[in-house]
């Protein structure tokens, strides 16, 4: 029960989207996207292994095996130890409670379960077509103003002057001898200035 609510509740943080999100993403080292996923596998896990709890063991090796991980890859040195600790005690007891009906089929199952969650975490998020996915989703909205902006900039260049240019020169007036000339700008000029 206390694994199952810990996988739940360590899931639902992260998988909630917004302002925690971004902060465990940019904390973790991690796009939003992956870590959104892993909250999901990891409340999937909770409740497989709260029913089934042969099965759900696998499920907690394999969020375990990412959990370990990403402390592995964690830049303070203490959060490193204590994120891999925290984790290996988790898979423990969970070990511990499935002792009695642990046959050595299941347990290797359990390793290649760790191992795959181990991969998971290191390749996943670099995968190429996974992150062009996830962020054509996720950034498709800002990718479009960003367009829409540079296509407008695009056009409107034709009608100004190139910064370069010099303006004419204004003929000084009669009688007046002590007019300033005009210097240039360094702005860009809009359509009604030339």
């Amino acid at each position: 029960m206390v694994i199952s609510a810990l996988l739940a509740i360590s899931g639902f943080i992260h998988a909630v989207p917004g302002l925690t999100l971004r902060i465990q993403a940019r904390q973790l080292g991690m796009p939003a996207w992956f870590v959104m996923c892993a909250g999901i596998l990891m409340m999937g896990s909770s409740a497989l292994y709260h029913h089934r709890p042969v099965d759900g063991l696998f499920a907690v090796c394999l969020c375990m095996g990412g959990t370990t991980s990403t402390a592995a890859l964690l830049p303070s040195p203490m959060h490193r130890v204590g994120g891999a600790l925290f984790s290996c005690l988790t898979l423990a007891a969970a070990f511990w409670v499935a002792s009695a009906s642990l046959t050595p089929k299941d347990a290797c199952l359990c390793v290649a379960a760790f191992c795959v969650g181990v991969a998971g975490r290191v390749f996943v998020p670099v995968h190429p077509q996974l992150v062009k996915f996830f962020s054509s989703q996720s950034g498709s909205k800002e990718l479009d103003k960003n367009t829409k902006k540079s296509d407008s900039a695009l056009s409107n260049s034709g009608n100004v002057k190139k910064i370069g240019e010099r303006m004419p020169e204004k003929k000084q007036e009669a009688g007046n001898g002590s007019a300033n000339k005009r210097t240039e700008s360094p702005a860009q000029r809009t359509k009604r200035e030339i």
